[in-house]
């Protein structure tokens, strides 16, 4: 495990007066794996708060795509409620319905290297324009530390200007759902927005498997700087979430 792993790892344990053992974390793949083997040491009990998540999100389905309440369940395939050719304005709509935080589609895996390749090209573009300008007119050396050091420093920031810029510009050609199914559209609505669903009081009552997600979202969100939305069950921790 890397640095960033064996931190929440840590964080995790600290959380929950838990402990996870290494011979336990090797088979972990997921955030969903990991939750898995938090909530086996963890006495829960059943909470309501998932249903109530599920039953708004399928109300607003119903309202913006006008299918009967009965045709959403849980299993519910997205592809086959949002036809590509109209998904961006229906889920935008959506959006608008629910009245709360709600995922957003997200770029293709060739989109987000297109994007990737965009933000690195650009910045070193630039870059060497610069340097072609300071070497051939203003005399400076090719190899001198008191041109390159800081421009390295300037293309990182560069790059994740570009990077942002390019995803905000493209956001309309942007397509590819977030999650599966309608079950997991509420899942993830119910970890952008737990505190609209969780009674105040529940921090005097006993932990439910929502509130012990909610938790592992929060470390994982703060220990990488990740969007909570990010963070959904099936997410690879290295391949997706790129944390060592």
């Amino acid at each position: 495990m890397g640095l960033d792993t064996v931190e929440i790892v840590m964080r995790i344990e600290e959380e929950f007066s838990i402990d996870l053992p290494d011979a336990e974390l090797g088979s972990v793949r997921t955030v969903g794996d990991l939750y898995e083997i938090v909530l086996s040491k963890l006495d829960t009990v059943p909470s309501c708060v998932s249903s109530k998540a599920f039953y708004q999100t399928r109300r607003a389905l119903v309202d913006s795509l006008g299918l009967p309440r009965r045709s959403i369940r849980p299993a519910t395939s997205l592809e086959l409620l949002f036809p590509v050719e109209s998904r961006h304005r229906q889920w935008n709509e959506i959006a608008r319905n629910l009245e709360l935080k709600f995922p957003r589609l997200q770029p293709s895996r060739t989109q987000k290297d297109q994007f990737l390749a965009l933000s690195i090209v650009l910045p070193t573009i630039l870059i060497v324009s610069l340097w072609g300008f300071c070497h051939f007119y203003l005399a400076m050396a090719a190899g001198n530390l008191f041109f390159w050091l800081p421009a390295f420093i300037v293309w990182i920031f560069l790059a994740g200007i570009a990077n942002s810029s390019i995803v905000a510009l493209m956001r309309n050609r942007v397509l590819e759902l977030p999650v599966a199914t309608a079950g997991d559209s509420a899942r993830m609505v119910l970890t952008m927005n737990f505190a609209a669903f969780t009674p105040a009081s529940v921090g005097n009552e006993p932990l439910s498997r929502e509130n012990v997600w909610m938790r592992i979202v929060s470390i994982f969100s703060d220990q990488v700087q990740i969007d909570a939305e990010e963070i959904i069950p099936e997410a690879r921790i290295s391949e997706d979430l790129r944390i060592d």
